[in-house]
């Protein structure tokens, strides 16, 4: 792998984790629905496991999230 490809694919993440974070502070399921895979699971700070509908849902409910 080149420093090229290595660049490529960090920008690729970067850009990722942004859309990722963003999405979750304004709601954006489409986003979520789009890019999580099916057998997507999430861990949350109350240490219960979310498959990706339920992650889905949370995400749509109003947050708060501002930063």
């Amino acid at each position: 792998m080149t420093s090229s490809d290595t660049s490529a694919h960090v920008k690729t993440l970067t850009d990722m984790n942004a859309h990722y974070l963003c999405s979750a502070q304004n709601g954006d399921v489409k986003w979520y629905s789009e890019h999580l895979a099916d057998d997507f699971r999430a861990t949350l700070p109350d240490l219960k496991f979310r498959n990706k509908s339920e992650y889905m849902e949370m995400t749509a409910q109003p947050r708060g999230i501002t930063g």
